[in-house]
């Protein structure tokens, strides 16, 4: 039982140290890329997601931000809607990039 009380208040602690920001979306109009670091149209560093178009209007491209640096998994579209790639990133260095062909196939 002391294992148990201890165990849930460890992850209790943990979850409160974790930091939580708020997602917003951005376009590339409504931002600035500034030494490495994009803003928002207030110059605060982006914690959000900026969104790129293709000229038709459907999506290209999702970026998560995080203090205005690519944090997390980028996706790429195809003008179709379907997935063409993932590339991770943190603190705006890319990681790993995952392409997928048209027909679903993972490729590395």
């Amino acid at each position: 039982m002391k294992l148990s009380k201890f165990l849930s208040c460890f992850f209790f602690s943990c979850f409160l140290s974790v930091n939580v920001y708020a997602q917003e979306t951005y376009t590339m109009e409504n931002t600035k890329l500034v030494k490495g670091i994009r803003y928002d149209m207030q110059n605060r560093p982006l914690n959000g997601i900026v969104n790129v178009y293709y000229k038709t209007g459907e999506l290209l491209l999702e970026m998560p931000y995080i203090n205005g640096k690519a944090n997390g998994i980028a996706r790429g579209y195809r003008p179709n809607g379907s997935l063409f790639q993932e590339i991770r990133f943190k603190d705006s260095k890319e990681i790993k990039r995952h392409i997928y062909p048209l027909d679903k196939k993972f490729i590395s």
